[in-house]
């Protein structure tokens, strides 16, 4: 049987993120609501320094999308115990529930001042790092910023993009 091919009902012009090295400029091929592939921008080629062309993390970005094993809703931690044998025990809460967790425990450091006797943040945050800037990291970091004084000076990893 001969490989069929499909034209998409939909294509849209988007661009990658996913790394400080973007954007990419892309395409992405919809069929029925769904994403199927995503293609080179060569619309953007004269202004694009890769030519329109997009980098292998861009191709996976469907496949993130749909993954089946996607966290879809915050979940909270059950079991206080911590290490490599334990079960944390995360179950799903509703977004209600996660915000009212993080407004109590930000109060609660308000409460006590924004700095401890040293002189350093109550809050700590990591967003992993990595030579990502926090500011392009979403809404949460600019919060923060604009809550107060947080020490966003540690992290691992590449960062929460990769």
């Amino acid at each position: 049987m001969a490989n069929q091919r499909h034209s998409p009902t939909a294509q849209v012009s988007t661009y990658c993120y996913q790394c400080v090295a973007g954007p990419d400029l892309l395409k992405i091929d919809i069929e029925d609501g769904v994403a199927m592939q995503v293609r080179p921008n060569f619309d953007a080629a004269d202004i694009h320094p890769a030519g329109g062309r997009v980098c292998v993390k861009a191709y996976g970005l469907i496949h993130k999308t749909y993954n089946p094993n996607r966290i879809l809703t915050p979940m909270k931690r059950t079991n206080p115990k911590k290490g490599r044998n334990e079960d944390p025990g995360f179950v799903p809460v509703s977004w209600d529930e996660a915000l009212d967790a993080i407004a109590e425990k930000l109060n609660a450091a308000r409460d006590r001042g924004l700095c401890d006797g040293s002189g350093f943040p109550r809050v700590a945050a990591s967003f992993g790092g990595g030579g990502t800037p926090t500011a392009y990291m979403g809404t949460f970091p600019a919060f923060l910023a604009a809550w107060g004084p947080v020490d966003m000076s540690f992290g691992s990893g590449q960062g929460v993009k990769c």
